[in-house]
């Protein structure tokens, strides 16, 4: 069913994952929360948007992602990190697949939200992002209070030019439990030298491709 929520997420630059895997894995069995190691999944992510810029404008990026045999779209807020941590709006549908005509064609409130920013202006694909994520959980009282993300991602933009590639970590916490796991995430910071996100993987992925989003409205009709 289509999704429509705040994101929480913390967000952190990792040189290496390999010390963060073990200190997880070595942190299972103390103290809350209880960390357990989930799925290995591979998603492939491309960034969609007008010509003119309209979701961009309007606060909100679009992103196709395959995901297995799965494909869905989302639309999520642009919201500024502080100390890494960030809270956004997030419209989730699944499609047909990862095709802007599968997009296009979407019948929830993803793509009624599409069709009516984008108007009559075509849709186009900027960049695609391409993640190698090991997952965890992490539960307190029996309840799942947050989902680790250890991504290796790539950045493609160019057939000409090397990819870009970084590791991040990121925890993204039910909003009820920000609070109760920030020790835990200041833990984890502290012991795997990790460094606050300055950019998603959105803003990289702009500044990777060199494009610069329009901040004036196209007047034309359509």
């Amino acid at each position: 069913a289509p999704s429509d929520h705040q994101e929480t997420e913390w967000q952190f630059d990792a040189l290496d994952l390999r010390p963060v895997e073990r200190w997880l894995l070595a942190r299972s069995g103390e103290s809350p929360p209880a960390i357990s190691p989930g799925e290995v999944v591979e998603n492939v992510d491309t960034y969609v948007e007008t010509e003119d810029w309209r979701f961009h404008r309007a606060g909100l990026a679009l992103r196709l992602r395959q995901k297995g045999s799965r494909s869905e779209a989302t639309l999520k807020s642009l919201a500024a990190a502080t100390d890494g941590l960030r809270a956004r709006r997030e419209i989730t549908e699944t499609i047909t697949s990862s095709s802007l005509e599968a997009l296009a064609s979407a019948t929830g409130p993803l793509g009624e939200h599409v069709r009516a920013l984008a108007g009559l202006k075509p849709l186009r694909m900027l960049f695609e992002v391409s993640t190698h994520r090991q997952e965890f959980s992490a539960t307190l009282d029996g309840s799942t209070a947050a989902t680790l993300s250890l991504d290796e991602t790539v950045i493609h933009f160019s057939p000409d030019a090397s990819p870009v590639r970084f590791h991040r970590v990121e925890v993204e916490v039910e909003g009820e439990y920000t609070t109760a796991l920030t020790p835990f995430v200041e833990e984890l910071r502290a012991a795997c030298a990790l460094r606050p996100a300055a950019s998603s993987k959105y803003e990289a992925g702009l500044l990777a491709c060199g494009l610069t989003p329009s901040s004036l409205p196209d007047l034309s009709p359509g």
